[in-house]
């Protein structure tokens, strides 16, 4: 359920943003909260005022307009659609996860917690993305290429960062809506 689509989100985010221009990237990725406000009526029935749709929709649109003159063609044009499909499923599975994650954290809050839900959230989504990794050298290259202190601690500092990034999202994902994140 819910890991899965943290993995998905995660694998297809990362996917994209290696084929695509960082423009074109963001553009797709800024349609998250519009794509899950649509998730979330189709899975729990909620349905949003238009105020709020409207407000979301202007959101989404800011990217979308600042990267319009950017130029969006790759050398291969198959790769540039991969690269889009691939963000239509980050996005998909982004807007999934942060519905089924409000379910959960409503459900469990009180016997897990926050950094309980989080810490098995994390570890189901390493064991579903490391096979990958592995199976396509990922993994090893992380751990066999020479890197010095100041490259290990750049890697550590991101990991951390995502950890607190996630931990902070589930906090304000229990005390609101899925699409108020």
């Amino acid at each position: 359920g819910v890991c899965g689509t943290v993995a998905a989100d995660m694998a297809c985010t990362n996917i994209g943003l290696s084929i695509l221009p960082m423009a074109f990237h963001q553009s797709i990725k800024a349609t998250l909260p519009v794509v899950t406000i649509a998730v979330e009526f189709l899975i729990k029935g909620r349905v949003q005022s238009a105020n709020i749709v409207m407000v979301v929709v202007g959101i989404c649109m800011g990217p979308i307009v600042l990267s319009m003159d950017k130029e969006w063609t790759s050398k291969d044009s198959s790769e540039l659609r991969y690269g889009v499909l691939v963000m239509i499923a980050a996005v998909f599975s982004g807007a999934l996860k942060y519905v089924l994650a409000h379910s959960l954290i409503k459900t469990y809050k009180n016997d897990m917690g926050i950094l309980g839900f989080t810490f098995w959230m994390e570890v189901f989504s390493v064991l579903i993305l490391l096979p990958w990794s592995i199976a396509n050298g990922e993994f090893e290259m992380l751990f066999l290429s020479p890197r010095d202190a100041q490259q290990w601690l750049f890697i550590v500092g991101i990991s951390v960062f995502g950890g607190v990034r996630i931990i902070s999202q589930l906090l304000f994902l229990s005390q609101t809506s899925a699409t108020t994140l």
